[in-house]
């Protein structure tokens, strides 16, 4: 059984009413095991799943960031989507294993159908810089040009973008900037892990 929030979001199912992702996941000597195994797991998992939750191939679709295994024996596993190798800016799905290797919990979010975008010609990082520079008023800041992200939470439909990180002394400031034009199309103050999963960094829209 799964559970669907108000956004209609897969957030968290029960494994002890599916069946098993994998053959064996019983097996006593499962404390032994390596992430490896899990993720092959977790992957097995996503393939069974992949028409309820918008994926086409979720090994091509999802890969893994983080394998986290806590203190009772629980394992942990981050994924986060992808499109063309380019990342989705701000989402990851999470799967929490028992030690046997079955899912008990998924929560985090994917987003359906994303497989079938095609990236649109976008600008190289120092260009797209200057044209945000060209349009902002830098002062001092100090500009670093990061990685390529997909956003997905743009108003206009997903948009490649670029985490641009500025600086000025111990001031930090990051601007996702549209990979198309250069237009700035979020600004964060603080660190944008922290936003991604607690909330806490302010944020201005433009």
């Amino acid at each position: 059984m799964y559970f669907r929030n108000i956004s209609g979001t897969l957030v968290w199912l029960l494994s002890g009413i599916l069946a098993a992702c994998a053959s064996g996941a019983a097996d006593s000597g499962a404390g032994d095991r390596g992430n490896q195994w899990f993720v092959e797991r977790a992957y097995d998992y996503l393939s069974q799943r992949a028409q309820q939750m918008g994926l086409e191939s979720p090994a091509k679709e999802l890969y893994v960031k983080q394998v986290v295994k806590d203190n009772l024996q629980k394992v942990h596993i981050q994924l986060v989507q992808q499109v063309e190798g380019v990342p989705v800016w701000g989402h990851a799905l999470y799967l929490h294993m028992d030690n046997a290797g079955q899912v008990y919990r998924v929560s985090g979010k994917v987003i359906p159908g994303l497989h079938a975008l095609q990236l649109p010609p976008i600008l190289d990082s120092t260009e797209a810089g200057w044209r945000m520079f060209s349009g902002e008023k830098s002062g001092k800041w100090r500009m670093q040009m990061q990685k390529l992200y997909i956003y997905v939470d743009d108003p206009g439909g997903p948009v490649p973008v670029y985490q641009v990180e500025l600086t000025q002394g111990l001031w930090r400031r990051f601007l996702l900037v549209d990979a198309r034009n250069g237009e700035v199309l979020k600004r964060i103050e603080g660190s944008p892990s922290r936003h991604f999963y607690n909330g806490s960094a302010s944020t201005l829209s433009r």
